[in-house]
């Protein structure tokens, strides 16, 4: 997380407050159930995810509303539920010292009504990032984007953008010696290859092609980091959120 380097929030769902630096490399949440873990991770994603891809077109408090998915779209439910009424602050500050800050209340409807600072500076500067949410969608991958796209359902959108960036064509070029070694690492622990057909995903091995519907869960993740690296999603210096 050498990128990100700093995340402050105040009444945000669980937490009143929180202040903390990020050190380079892997950081790790540790926490009771209920304590908030996955949604500072979705908040710094959320963050990451506008300076890329078709996310560019969105503003932080747009994603913000996305991958939480509040009831019926209600950005101010986001808030610490305290009874009275209260003003949510997120700041998110990365290593080149660029801050990118939203503010809202509990009253707050829409994001027409979140006051955001500091987003076109942000946006210039890409953060190359995924993020893997707690169940694995490669197996429901067929048919769930298009579904998406006309449908209310109740996945955030944390699950469509994992699916569009599995979804991606191998890179162009050459595999450099440390992509091609973590490649190498996972398909021996993979014990194959992971291809497509269409929206299906199948683990290429000496059994010939595996659904993923019959692979074990942790196999498929390591599938799904897999595919990330070969297709370029996951590079040195990309930001993987893994809840």
């Amino acid at each position: 997380m050498s990128k990100i380097t700093h995340l402050k929030l105040e009444n945000l769902t669980a937490f009143k407050a929180f202040d903390r630096s990020f050190s380079s490399g892997i950081n790790v949440l540790i926490g009771a159930n209920g304590t908030g873990k996955t949604h500072l991770l979705k908040t710094l994603y959320a963050a990451c995810a506008i300076t890329d891809g078709e996310d560019l077109e969105k503003s932080f408090a747009q994603k913000l509303r996305n991958v939480f998915s509040p009831y019926e779209g209600r950005i101010g439910r986001l808030a610490t539920r305290t009874g009275k009424s209260v003003n949510v602050r997120i700041s998110v500050t990365r290593k080149e010292g660029q801050t990118l800050s939203v503010e809202l209340s509990n009253h707050t409807k829409t994001i027409d009504g979140v006051t955001t600072t500091g987003e076109t500076t942000w946006k210039k500067n890409k953060l190359s990032c995924a993020y893997i949410p707690v169940k694995e969608m490669l197996s429901n991958a067929p048919g769930f984007l298009s579904m998406a796209s006309k449908r209310e359902i109740s996945f955030d959108e944390t699950y469509s953008d994992i699916i569009k960036k599995a979804f991606l064509p191998k890179l162009l070029g050459p595999t450099d010696e440390d992509r091609r070694r973590l490649l190498s690492a996972l398909q021996e622990a993979i014990e194959g290859k992971v291809i497509s057909k269409g929206e299906h995903f199948f683990l290429k091995n000496r059994q010939g092609d595996l659904e993923f519907t019959l692979l074990a869960e942790g196999i498929r993740k390591l599938a799904l980091i897999w595919l990330l690296i070969q297709n370029g999603t996951l590079l040195s210096g990309s930001i993987l959120f893994w809840g």
